[in-house]
């Protein structure tokens, strides 16, 4: 069944007539839907091999298929779904669920000829992957269906696509060209970002990430000097960025009822300054003496700091040790929202490295000029942590479990 339709959709179905039809802009302008029901079109009225492309395959079958309201199985009546081989038919046309970060993806793609695709978040994917999908969409009346947020101008999408090829047809959308949204929603979705990320995600621009990277928070909304006697913790976090020749940080991280986060307390020893490296063993005793009589339910460790996670491991010292997740961009974007809604915050008394790497910790222009978003890896070692333990947690702790003690009384956790 196809929902109300905004004139900026109608207009995208009249002229998706190219080979590659992109949809740009604002988040939940209503992009992907619209693209699933140009793609079903061109799978029930030329039969044939199709690509269904996304940043993960898990991810491509949950948005794309699954979705209950607007996925592929709730809009095509008859259908037929391997989600383990990740094989989707629509009559008489089979579909291939694919991941832009697996490496069997290319292959599969190179290996066969294909009517069209339909391609989610078009800007998280591989160049080469996608020009070689371009490529094998080679039959008569192919069409290839994306979408995608802005990125940086002088993203490889936006360079080679959106702003200079004839194969190409591209249409900008607002927030406000879904007709599904509610007006309520939409300003509570507008309130969610600011800086980079409202231009980007809620004006729907191709601006580049310059300047400070959390330009959201503010020092007097941001910060506390003594916890509410009133509110209630319902998780406490150790969250780790492990360095021996850089800095190594310990943040203390509180989570209330309200999903309020409060960072409480910070380590923070930095071997270039004083001129004396420490050890596994040494952090490992620094990490006991910052633990000592606060209650910690989990700790989340950089994913890198192989050695110091199984000294932590061997020495009784952990419960409920984490691999953090580190997706940087997504994870830079949670705590921004964070700080812009006023759910994130510092303890201006205890924590004076977070606070002063937040007026430092800055996006690397360089890395703009070639299409990339990436901080500078200078001043971010508390902001690594931090994002570490935010995320991780927002991401509801599904992350491998390196190793998990028994007992708690090695550090007096409980």
């Amino acid at each position: 069944m196809l929902l109300e339709l905004s004139p900026k959709q109608k207009e995208f179905i009249l002229n998706s007539n190219n080979l590659i039809n992109i949809a740009e802009g604002a988040i939940r302008g209503g992009k992907t839907y619209i693209q699933k029901f140009l793609f079903v079109e061109q799978v029930l009225n030329y039969p044939g091999n199709y690509i269904i492309l996304g940043k993960t395959s898990e991810t491509t079958k949950r948005n794309i298929i699954e979705d209950p309201q607007t996925g592929l199985r709730a809009i095509v009546p008859y259908n037929t779904y391997n989600k383990q081989r990740g094989i989707f038919q629509i009559g008489a046309s089979t579909c291939y669920i694919l991941g832009g970060d697996s490496v069997t993806s290319e292959g599969k793609i190179r290996g066969g000829t294909f009517r069209g695709a339909l391609v989610d978040e078009l800007t998280l994917l591989p160049e080469d992957l996608v020009d070689h999908l371009v490529g094998q969409c080679s039959e008569s009346n192919s069409h290839i269906f994306a979408a995608c947020n802005p990125d940086s101008p002088y993203h490889w999408v936006h360079e080679r696509y959106i702003n200079n090829n004839d194969l190409v047809y591209s249409l900008h959308f607002d927030i406000e060209d879904n007709p599904s949204l509610t007006s309520t929603y939409i300003n509570n979705v507008k309130k969610l970002f600011s800086g980079l990320f409202y231009d980007r995600f809620i004006l729907g621009k191709w601006v580049m990430a310059e300047g400070i990277v959390y330009q959201s928070f503010e020092p007097k909304k941001n910060t506390y000097s003594k916890l509410p006697s009133k509110i209630k913790i319902k998780m406490r976090i150790v969250a780790i960025d492990y360095g021996t020749g850089a800095p190594c940080v310990f943040l203390y991280l509180l989570i209330d009822e309200d999903d309020n986060i409060w960072e409480e307390d910070e380590y923070y020893y930095d071997s270039s300054l004083t001129g004396i490296p420490k050890t596994d063993v040494e952090y490992v005793r620094d990490f006991q003496n910052f633990v000592t009589g606060k209650k910690v339910d989990y700790v989340i460790v950089d994913p890198s700091a192989m050695s110091f996670r199984m000294a932590l491991y061997n020495n009784g010292r952990c419960v409920n040790l984490l691999n953090a997740n580190n997706d940087v961009l997504n994870g830079i974007r949670t705590v921004d929202a964070l700080y812009s809604e006023r759910k994130l915050k510092i303890n201006r008394h205890n924590c004076p490295h977070s606070l002063k790497e937040n007026t430092l910790y800055a996006w690397n222009k360089k890395a703009q000029l070639i299409g990339k978003d990436e901080p500078i890896k200078a001043h971010d070692h508390v902001k690594d942590a931090e994002r570490y333990g935010v995320y991780t947690y927002k991401m509801g702790l599904r992350v491998i479990r390196t190793q998990s003690v028994k007992t708690k009384s090695a550090l007096g956790l409980r």
